[in-house]
């Protein structure tokens, strides 16, 4: 059942913040930027890792090679790395700006290890990567970046950090953190990247995919060689003198549902170190237009994977996922767009704190997850063990005038008076909301029973972040459309009954910040103190939702408003021209 919110004004959150406060230390930290490329063919490298060991920070070159990173002590020794390349080791003695950094490849291996008469031993190389592959998941702190250009300029950013679960060369699930999202229009209109990451985790290398080409490590050997031309395009020695095979494939059929590509192989443990997928003018894709009468045409995809040791078994480190498509409306307005993403499990050695809070299985994974949590400035401005992509680019788009940020994306308004999901997640307010009753033809709930004729989920969202010097809580109540239904024919009663209850998990919210405030270890207390106040939660929603009858026990609602206006200063029954009413009828 779709929400309404006439009227509604920017939605005040209301949070806690909490701060331990802790003397800095006077420590003066070096800034680092550069960009990363090929010592021999002078060629940017995205997604090089930069790591500096003693502090435990790090970020990653971007889709140019530049990077920034910061809060590095003099005589720190940086790490810049990336497969196939020999690292480079840096001893920071000051700050440095615009400087060119150029990783060495690591020397072809010339001695013959293996005898190459045919292509057939790499196609026996090939099939064996299947049975390395590990099932024991595994979870790492990771970040996730989108971007997407039209006409070289950005119109699309989103930027987000996960728990990511990885099971070896797969992603199982990606469990939200926290987001944020900036649009900025092209031509009266907004283009959006709704669910990337979710291809990202339904793309399993070894399975066959509706949405997606296939590549060689989907089938078996008999039809691989059937399907693709194997070659290889050259081999080194890795650290450890294991040697790396890059063998290149290509569909012998190329109508557009098979990726061609390169994989890079362990020849020892029958590994898979890397893999890049590309087609172009694919026949199977995962977009969709916005419009029944819009067109997609000409997608273009590029996905590349790299792995690395954790313990005895090959793990995600990155997913880069390029794809181009041709945007035509009803209209025949044209528009080719580039999107780029990346995910980098950064961190396997420690996850997240994640919010408390349940995710609604629902479309627009990305957009949606973000629009349920408020924003949290303090995550962004402390956060600093892995620091993404340079900031400066990004910040820019985020701060543009022009820019629609996830702060009003999801308000009314945003996009020409409308909402722009149908089902927003709402935050609570003064002001009130409505169920839309628009074409709802309520005579076929007649027959059930009225206690199964609605449903209202609201929950209290909350998100820990610790730093060294302090800690920080936010808090919000958070209507869940997904979960909510009310199969009633409006009414001021039904109305108020609604609002009420959005009311009452409020009330629990303060309850719950007030308890946190008192106490005097938020590390070891939070949680805790979370549970007990949705357990006392829980058990007076049950009573409520018991007494009020959907609102139709006058008693009830007198006692309940009263309570509410106490807590809240609210008075339901006057916002909704019930007072006098009900009060005849209380009687």
């Amino acid at each position: 059942m779709p929400l309404h919110f006439p009227n509604i004004k920017p939605l005040r959150l209301l949070s806690a913040l909490l701060f331990l406060p802790i003397l800095l230390s006077g420590q003066n930290h070096l800034k680092m930027e550069g960009t990363i490329k090929d010592g021999s063919t002078q060629a940017v490298i995205p997604y090089a890792s930069i790591y500096v060991k003693e502090k435990g920070i790090g970020t990653i070159s971007d889709f140019n090679g530049n990077f920034i990173l910061s809060g590095i002590a003099p005589n720190d020794t940086v790490k810049v790395s990336f497969i196939g390349y020999t690292t480079l080791v840096i001893t920071l003695k000051e700050s440095v700006a615009g400087k060119e950094y150029f990783l060495q490849s690591k020397p072809e291996r010339l001695k013959e290890v293996t005898i190459l008469a045919s292509d057939e031993f790499l196609y026996h190389l090939t099939s064996k990567i299947s049975k390395t592959q590990t099932r024991q998941s595994r979870t790492a702190k990771s970040y996730y970046n989108l971007s997407t250009t039209l006409n070289s300029r950005r119109v699309e950013l989103l930027e987000s950090y996960y728990n990511g679960t990885y099971s070896g060369y797969d992603v199982d699930a990606l469990d939200l953190k926290t987001g944020r999202i900036a649009l900025n229009g092209f031509d009266n209109r907004y283009f959006v990247s709704t669910e990337t990451s979710r291809v990202m985790f339904l793309h399993k290398l070894f399975d066959k995919n509706p949405f997606l080409p296939d590549n060689p490590l989907s089938f078996g050997s008999a039809r691989v060689k059937r399907l693709y031309d194997l070659h290889l395009e050259s081999k080194f020695t890795d650290n450890d003198t294991s040697v790396i095979y890059a063998i290149g494939f290509s569909p012998k059929d190329t109508s557009g549902h098979l990726f061609s590509g390169t994989l890079w192989v362990d020849s020892a443990r029958y590994t898979l170190q890397k893999i890049e997928l590309d087609i172009r003018n694919a026949s199977v894709h995962p977009f969709v237009p916005h419009g029944n009468a819009d067109s997609l045409a000409n997608v273009g995809m590029t996905i590349s994977h790299t792995y690395e040791h954790q313990g005895d078994a090959m793990y995600v480190k990155s997913i880069d996922f390029k794809y181009s498509l041709t945007y035509s409306t009803r209209f025949g307005n044209l528009y080719t767009t580039q999107t780029r993403a990346v995910l980098y499990a950064y961190s396997y050695e420690e996850t997240f704190k994640l919010p408390f809070f349940n995710f609604s299985n629902s479309e627009y994974v990305d957009y949606r997850k973000i629009s349920a949590a408020p924003y949290n400035p303090f995550f962004w401005e402390h956060l600093d063990e892995f620091q993404g992509l340079p900031q400066e680019g990004r910040l820019l788009f985020m701060n543009h005038p022009r820019s629609l940020t996830s702060q009003k994306l999801f308000t009314q308004g945003a996009f020409r008076g409308k909402n722009f999901f149908e089902h927003p997640y709402v935050f609570w307010s003064t002001n009130r909301i409505f169920f839309a009753s628009d074409s709802v033809d309520y005579s076929i709930y007649n027959r059930q029973i009225p206690a199964t004729r609605y449903h209202l989920n609201a929950q209290i969202y909350m998100d820990i972040n610790h730093t060294a010097d302090s800690s920080h809580i936010l808090t919000a109540s958070v209507f869940d459309p997904f979960e909510s239904y009310y199969h009633f024919p409006p009414t001021p009663e039904g109305n108020a009954f609604i609002n009420m209850y959005f009311d009452l998990v409020e009330i629990y919210r303060r309850k719950l910040e007030k308890r946190l405030s008192e106490t005097s270890s938020l590390k070891d207390s939070a949680g805790s103190i979370y549970h007990n106040t949705i357990d006392e939660l829980n058990l007076d929603s049950e009573r409520f939702f018991k007494e009020m009858d959907h609102g139709t026990y006058l008693p009830a609602m007198l006692q309940w408003n009263e309570y509410i206006n106490e807590e809240l200063q609210i008075d339901n029954l006057r916002l909704f021209g019930l007072r006098k009413s009900l009060n005849d009828g209380g009687n």
